[in-house]
């Protein structure tokens, strides 16, 4: 807590002179805290001062005045004890509502809320712990009873909080277990949390002056969050809740160690060793706690963390006592007083006793023993007891001052003599300031004589044909007296000689299988023999070694030669020579390859000829390495001689290759320039993958090249501008010729067959005419017209060659029930098939012709059929042509007396005529009597189709304009046109039908019916049916 120290009067202090003054304090340090907001600005006196204090330690409050940079003069100081530091809670005292079930009113109903109800009768007013709580809970959900500890003005720290289930509805306590209870200290605040329901009833009056924070959203807590109340919006007034707490003081905490604890450790101890690990004792789990250094009498041990180091090495022996003392928030403290002994470390020997061996001999000093000293700290000396009578010696490696290098040695000119004293027993002692150590070593002594050789020098003769390697050649003799082991060294002259000598044994033994190879024959060995102590030698060995060969060398072998690749099988590439002195030895020819496999691509004979193989054939493109290794060896059964070839495969370009003669590709023709599917010409050519051999593609098809094109990279065929099989002269099947060329022109060809299949473009088409320009033809059938005359012929055209332009035709006739009135030829004819004497009324109707060819493509044609009525008739209504009626008759009564003449004449005639006939002299006989002449039908034109609105471009011209289009597009209409000709329905002459036959020609007829609107018309199948 802050605490105000005023100063008595009569002792405070000027400062005007400098306004460079720091404030500072000092706790066995000096603390000086040089920053602006800390710094007089004025002058003056110190009046009081105001410090939080942790402890109750006294303390030197002071001010210092800059002399320079870094030199400050102490002013003056207050020594101040501070005599109070914090309020620690009451046995029991109250926070919040004493009687929190006097406020059951209200509930809130929202979820997910956090309150905190900041008014004094809230908070809490001294340090210590919260006991238990109490409430007005009005529902039996989980509710987290909360402190909050203020960091700012809206920024509040989560100190704990304790769950909480209410086990009945109304006036609920809840006594916190020791275990769970919160630290608090004062201003801390009350506050409860409900992730559902709302369970803390409140009453709301204008009496109540209490501000409830309320914030919203939130889903849990954990101790430590901190939470910003401004951002909730939310700050009730005039509410009291049902809520209470009971604080208490809490628990004193204590060191683990207790009040007094003692421990011993080593003067050898290292710095930074932790020599006693703390922990704090505390009923209050969520205290936080502070262990210090209460007291100490020296500074070679510190506190860090909860561990108690040393601070140095070799710390000096003492008792030392230090203070420590924990503390608590509240400010609840204990002490616990650490005694540390820190001991001297004995000295030891750490390698006596031992005994030790030396030669009879030896005269010069030398060290024989190495003495292991432990002491960690003091100064230690060694030395020897009864060195008079004993040539040896304790002493340091390097002479003067304490060493840890103390060895035993022995004295130059010792005069070792086994016969007179063959053992010395040594006492060494070290020793420092406390302890001593001592221990002994015996020394043997070893009498020794020098080995010597008996059977050298000498000499030896081996036979190079006979003797093979490890071969003994000499045993070399050797005595010692003391039986020693005898270790053996040779070394031979010239250098390199086949031989050895086996260490202990002294065998002088051959390295090699075959000696004739040697340029030497005789080889001095020097051998030696230690015996451990002792080297005598060397002696001499001398070998003579008889037949000595001559070795055959390689004399002509160049280090590299060149081979193109494709080179013929069985070519002989070089012929290796050797020189060989010994003329009758054999010559023995090897080689071996690398890569191995290239063995299978050359051979050497017998005579030293290098082949290429006569099977495989070598392909610069198929061997992964390029560059070949031949080892060339010759032998003549004793000796060899070796050297390398290297050949280098060179690269030949090669033409690719079709891995077929013949394909064949096909595709439906098109009007488009679309490709075939992509031939797999698998083209070989074994430089591409090494070389990067790039391929060109070109196609010759003779007459036909012109209508199809090809991929110069991949060879994919296409059409060049479409291709139209139903164009006269184009051809379905193409032979051709694909060329295929590398980077450097070698090419190959293969035989391609292109075929093009039809496709059925082209739908049957029925002809326009001046008559029927919506190719709906009319025509006019009588009643009476017999079964099987033709009505009508038209013919229809298809521009697709082959089968698809093949067609038949047929009727859709949907009148007259299921009777079928009409029949069709395979010309386009339309005939009459059933009797059409029940239409004696007359009738109109239409019948669709279709024409379909085999591929299902259908062209229609309306044909508009009329039956006339007949007309009534009656004898008077029209006479019989009498012969009066002819025309010449008539010109004859023109002239006056001949026309009489005539007609008297005639008139007998006919009246002679009349009644000579017999059977008409009977009365009532009607058997002659004429009957009335059927009616000459006239002869009129078609009927024209009722007027439809037809496309300027599909209407038919005038006649008397001339239509300036092409020759094969005009229109012709004439009497004389060949299409045009008369038929006979009956025998009689006078009774002629016009009959019109629409057809079409060839191109280039100039005679043919044409329309002016489009040659072609696709109709819809089903729009017509």
């Amino acid at each position: 807590m802050s605490q105000i120290y005023s100063i008595p009067n009569g002792c405070p202090f000027d400062i005007c002179s400098d306004f460079n003054r720091r404030i500072g304090d000092i706790e066995r340090a000096v603390y000086m805290v040089e920053d602006e907001n800390f710094q007089v600005k004025c002058c003056g006196a110190i009046s009081y001062w105001e410090i939080n204090a942790r402890s109750l330690t006294t303390i030197y409050l002071q001010i210092w005045r800059r002399l320079s940079s870094n030199s400050y003069e102490l002013v003056g100081f207050n020594t101040v004890t501070p005599t109070d530091h914090v309020t620690t809670c009451a046995v029991s005292s109250t926070i919040g509502e004493s009687v929190p079930y006097d406020f059951t009113d209200e509930l809130e109903t929202s979820t997910g809320a956090v309150y905190m109800v900041e008014d004094e009768n809230f908070q809490v007013k001294c340090c210590g712990v919260i006991s238990y709580w109490e409430i007005n809970a009005r529902s039996l959900a989980t509710i987290y009873l909360q402190i909050w500890r203020r960091l700012s003005s809206n920024s509040y720290e989560l100190v704990g909080f304790n769950t909480v289930t209410p086990t009945d509805v109304g006036h609920f306590k809840y006594s916190v277990p020791i275990s769970e209870r919160i630290s608090v200290k004062h201003g801390d605040y009350i506050g409860w949390f409900t992730s559902g329901t709302e369970v803390i009833s409140y009453n709301e009056h204008s009496s109540y002056p209490i501000m409830n924070r309320k914030f919203t959203g939130q889903t849990s807590f954990t101790v430590g969050d901190i939470l910003d109340w401004t951002t909730s919006r939310n700050t009730i007034t005039n509410r009291q809740y049902a809520i209470g707490a009971q604080t208490a003081s809490g628990d004193t905490p204590t060191l683990s160690i207790g009040t007094n604890y003692e421990m011993t450790i080593d003067e050898s101890t290292v710095v930074g060793t932790a020599i006693l690990t703390l922990s704090v004792v505390d009923d209050d789990v969520s205290d936080i706690h502070t262990v210090n250094v209460f007291s100490t009498d020296n500074g070679y041990f510190e506190l860090n963390s909860l561990a108690l180091e040393t601070l140095q090495d070799e710390i000096p022996e003492a008792i030392y006592i230090m203070e420590l003392e924990v503390i608590d928030e509240c400010y609840h403290t204990s002490t616990s007083t650490v005694t540390i002994t820190v001991q001297n470390t004995a000295i030891t020997i750490d390698n006596l006793p031992h005994t030790i061996t030396i030669r009879e001999d030896l005269y010069i000093e030398e060290k024989i023993y190495d003495l292991i000293v432990t002491e960690a700290t003091d100064i230690w000396y060694c030395d020897m007891l009864d060195t008079n009578d004993t040539p040896f010696l304790t002493r340091q490696e390097e002479a003067g001052g304490p060493s840890t290098d103390y060895a035993i040695y022995l004295n130059p000119w010792p005069q070792l003599d086994y016969d007179s004293n063959n053992k010395y027993l040594l006492t060494v002692k070290c020793y420092d300031d406390h302890y001593t150590a001592s221990g002994t070593a015996t020394i043997s002594i070893l009498k020794n004589t020098d080995p010597v050789f008996n059977n050298l020098d000498n000499s030896v003769t081996v036979d190079a044909l006979t003797q093979v390697n490890s071969d003994i050649v000499f045993t070399v003799d050797v005595t010692d007296d003391e039986d020693d082991q005898i270790i053996f060294t040779m070394t031979t002259s010239p250098a390199g000689g086949p031989f050895d000598i086996l260490d202990y044994s002294g065998k002088v033994v051959l390295t090699e299988n075959v000696l004739r190879h040697h340029d030497s024959a005789t080889y001095d060995l020097s051998i030696t023999a230690d015996d451990g102590y002792n080297t005598i030698g060397p002696r001499t060995l001398t070998v003579n070694i008889n037949d000595i060969n001559d070795k055959p060398v390689l004399s002509n072998l160049p280090a590299r030669m060149n081979l193109i690749e494709n080179t013929a099988l069985s070519t002989s590439l070089f012929t290796v020579s050797v020189d060989d002195l010994d003329a009758s030895d054999p010559r023995i020819f090897t080689a071996t390859f690398s890569p191995r496999e290239a063995a299978k691509y050359f051979s050497i004979d017998s005579d030293g000829v290098i082949w290429t193989s006569a099977v495989h054939n070598i392909d610069y493109d198929y061997i992964e390495d390029t560059s070949i290794i031949v080892w060339v060896m010759v032998t003549d059964g004793k000796e060899h001689d070796e050297q390398d070839l290297t050949i280098i495969i060179k690269n030949q370009n090669e033409a690719p290759s079709f891995s077929q003669t013949y394909y064949s590709i096909s595709r439906d023709e098109s009007n488009e320039s679309l490709s075939f599917p992509l031939t797999r010409y698998h083209t070989y050519d074994p430089d591409v993958a090494r070389d990067g051999d790039i391929h060109e593609y070109s196609i010759d098809c003779g007459t036909n090249t012109s209508r199809l094109s090809i991929n110069n990279n991949t060879g994919q065929i296409s059409f060049r501008d479409g291709y139209d099989l139903d164009i006269e002269g184009t051809p379905t099947d193409i032979s051709c010729i694909v060329n295929v060329t590398d980077i450097d022109g070698l090419s190959d060809t293969c035989e391609i067959a292109v075929n093009i299949r039809y496709v059925n473009e082209y739908t049957p088409f029925f002809p326009y005419s001046p008559w029927a320009p919506l190719r709906e033809y009319p025509v006019t059938v009588y009643s009476y017209d017999i079964i099987g005359t033709i009505v009508i012929t038209i013919t229809a055209t298809d521009s697709d060659l082959t089968e698809h332009g093949t067609f038949y035709y047929s009727l859709v006739q949907t009148f007259n029930g299921s009777a079928e009135l009409f029949g069709v030829l395979n010309n386009g004819s339309v005939y009459i098939k059933s009797d059409f004497s029940i239409y004696d009324n007359g009738a109109t109707f239409d019948v669709l012709m279709l024409a379909t060819d085999t591929g299902g493509l259908i062209g229609t044609a309306t044909i508009q059929v009329t039956i006339p009525a007949p007309t009534t008739t009656t004898t008077t209504t029209e006479t019989p042509e009498r012969y009066t009626e002819d025309i010449v008759n008539t010109s004859l009564l023109s002239f006056g007396v001949v026309g009489g003449i005539v007609v008297v004449l005639l008139i007998g005639y006919l009246l002679f005529s009349y009644f000579k006939l017999p059977t008409c002299n009977r009365p009532k006989c009607n058997c002659c009597k004429r009957k009335p002449k059927r009616p000459k039908p006239k002869v009129k034109p078609p009927p024209q189709p009722t007027p439809v609105y037809t496309p300027m471009e599909a209407m038919p011209l005038p006649r008397a304009i001339q239509l300036e289009e092409p020759a094969e597009e005009r229109v012709f209409i004439t009497g004389k046109d060949p299409s045009t000709k008369f038929k006979s329905r009956n025998n009689s002459q006078d009774e002629r039908i016009y009959e019109q036959t629409y057809s079409t020609s060839q191109a280039g007829d100039p005679n043919k019916w044409m329309s002016t609107v489009d040659k072609e018309e696709s109709i819809n199948q089903s729009e017509h049916l």
